[in-house]
Formats: C-alpha cells, structure tokens, sequence
C-alpha cells in the first residue's frame, strides 16, 4: 500500500505539479489551504506526512504545521519554503513542529527522498508509540493481577468500576476514556500495600485507631504513588489522588470529570450490591443530589442497556409523578412539552394534565420504568 500524503498549496497548478511528480509513488490527497487539510485530516485515515507550502492566505505553513501537530501527532510534517521564509521555518524547526524543510523550487528526487524518510520516520514514531501502549496495558494488566491475587474483594471491587465507568462514560463527552477506565480499574490498588489484617477489620466494620483509619482513608494517596512511576499514566495518577477525601479540586476538567464519574460509578455499585436493579440504582442516584444530570442520565443508559428498565406505554389517566419519559412528549398540536429523559416531577404532572383538558395529548405516553 502506497504511503499516504496530504500536499498543500493555495496555488492549483503547484498542487498539480506534485500529482504529476509524486503520484506514482504515493496516496496523494491535495488541499488549497490550511483550513482545508485540516477538515480532511478530521475526517481521512491518518496521513503518513503532511506537506504544505509557508506563504498561503489564512494561514500560513508555519500554523497549520502548529494545528497539525496538536491534532494529529504521529503525522510527519515538512515545510517547502522560499529563501525569504527561512527565517520562520528555521523557527518552526525549533519549536518542534516540523521534521524537514525544503527550499523552493525543490528538484523532485530531492522532495521524492524527504518523503520516503518522512514515511520511515512515521513508521518509527508508530512502532514505538505502540510498543509504549502495549507496554502500559501489560504494566496495568500486571497490577490487577497482583491486587487480585493480594486482595480479590477489592480486584473484583475495581473491575467492576471499571465496567460501569467503559458503559456509563460511552454517553458522555469525554476525551481519552482509556484513563478514566484504567483509573476506576485501579482504583483500589492502593489496598495491595496495607496490611490485609487492617483492611479485612474495616471491611467488617470493626472500630479503627485514628492511624488505622488514616492508612485506609489514603488508600488513594497510595495508588497514586504507585501509579505515577509508570510511563504514559500521569493522568490516571492524578484521577487516583483526586479520589482522597481530602484532596483538593484539581485545576484540570477533565480530571474532575473522571473523579465524578468513578465516585457515581462507586455508588451505584453500592446500590447494586445491596440487591437494588439496575433501573432502581439510578432512581435512587436521581434522588440524590450529589451528581449531575448529566451524570445520572449517562448511568441511565448503561441501566437501560443492561435490562434496568422497561419501556411501557402509558394513558394521561394512568401517567404519575417520578416517572421518566423514554421519548419526547407532545401535544396533539405539535407542541413540545417535555424532551426523552425528562422526569415526570408534579409541576409538570399538572402541567400535562392542564393541556390534556384543553389542548390534547398524544398517546400513548412512553416511559421508563424500573425493573
């Protein structure tokens, strides 16, 4: 398979110059500006190498190099420059956004051969980032085992955190869910380094010395320390250390969103545990007031998905309060009143009831309810 190469020029003819040299050895695909290559780099496979010229409106070569580079790492980036450009190339050189410079006009064996070692560099920066990955799951791999073999209540405990996170975290936008998994996966690995004859009392609710009761509340102190000495894991590290009681809010969103997301998944875990269903865990998580709609509903799904609740078809007459809607409600006019997922709360119970006398509702109403 011919290595894949995404040229861009704001001139057409230059475009057509580099089909006609470099087509025969490559899967060239052409844009006229840096805003272009950046939607299709969006939407294609990944490229091997971006080439793009330095002086275009909009943006120059230097820029999009930049974007390209946050967006699409493993992509290899050369810049075809004029003499009266070096100064900016030599800059984006420095500030790392770029793998070679070529000065205009560049013969065609010359741009030929920097490609061929642009592609081998890409296969090299690809073998090694999947080497690392690889490595990383092995390492993450090994500690469950270890904490499975050392204390299975909390292995089995953090797996199925896992899970609930990998279902819940499938509705919700989130970047880079891996780290969100792999912490709630991890998130009791701290207790492998307690003495098992402490964790076994607390866990059986016995009374605890005030430096007992410290070895367990920095339980995710522990798993921190442990994690953060691995390559590629800072940020599950950091979700770990966020997990303590005590810890303060971190200044990253995303980090606050996975301590959330593992902190829901622990309760409604808890809820299951106690013989709840699926459907009656997130009532109760509704009830509460300690997470986010967003949340809830995303557990809702993963509820849904897993038989939690049924879809039941209901008459006005029949509709009562804390029911949750499973589509969207209308009026028999067309009017929305509710959206899919709404509660039911007794405002809007007498609000549906008011337009069923005057206006008319469609039926059947459809909502979720628990099993």
């Amino acid at each position: 398979m011919r290595p894949r190469v995404i040229c861009v020029d704001d001139e057409p003819r230059v475009l057509k110059g580099l089909r006609r040299r470099l087509g025969r050895d490559f899967d060239l695909t052409l844009a006229e500006s840096g805003p272009e290559a950046l939607q299709i780099m969006k939407a294609s496979d990944p490229f091997h190498v971006l080439v793009s010229d330095m002086r275009m409106p909009a943006m120059n070569g230097a820029q999009l190099l930049a974007q390209a580079r946050a967006a699409h790492p493993d992509t290899v980036r050369v810049l075809l420059t004029g003499q009266s450009d070096l100064n900016d190339a030599v800059a984006a050189v420095n500030n790392g956004n770029i793998f070679r410079f070529l000065t205009k006009p560049c013969p065609p064996e010359v741009l030929s051969s920097a490609l061929n070692e642009a592609v081998e560099h890409n296969r090299l920066v690809r073998a090694e980032r999947e080497l690392l990955e690889e490595t990383v799951r092995g390492s993450v791999a090994l500690l469950a085992e270890i904490l499975a073999i050392r204390d299975p209540a909390a292995a089995d405990r953090g797996t199925r955190l896992g899970q609930h996170v990998a279902g819940a975290v499938r509705h919700l936008d989130v970047e880079h869910p891996w780290d969100i998994e792999v912490a709630a996966t991890l998130s009791e690995i701290g207790y492998a380094l307690i003495p098992s004859e402490l964790v076994d009392r607390w866990r059986q609710g016995a009374a605890l010395t005030d430096k007992e009761r410290a070895l367990i509340d920095g339980q995710p102190g522990v798993a921190r320390e442990l994690i953060s000495k691995i390559p590629r894991l800072e940020t599950v590290a950091e979700i770990l250390g966020g997990l303590a009681q005590s810890a303060p809010r971190s200044p990253d969103p995303r980090v606050r969103t996975a301590v959330t997301l593992i902190r829901a998944a622990a309760v409604y875990d808890g809820f299951l545990r106690s013989g709840l269903k699926e459907g009656a865990a997130v009532q109760r998580m509704h009830a509460s007031e300690g997470f986010s709609d967003e949340i809830t509903n995303a557990f809702e799904q993963l509820a849904i998905s897993a038989g939690g609740y049924v879809i039941k078809p209901l008459r006005v007459a029949e509709l009562v309060s804390g029911l949750r809607l499973a589509e969207d409600l209308y009026t028999t006019d067309g009017r929305l009143l509710l959206t899919a997922g709404a509660e039911v709360t007794h405002a809007a119970h007498t609000r549906i009831l008011q337009y069923a006398d005057h206006v008319g509702i469609k039926e059947p109403i459809r909502v979720r309810m628990a099993v």
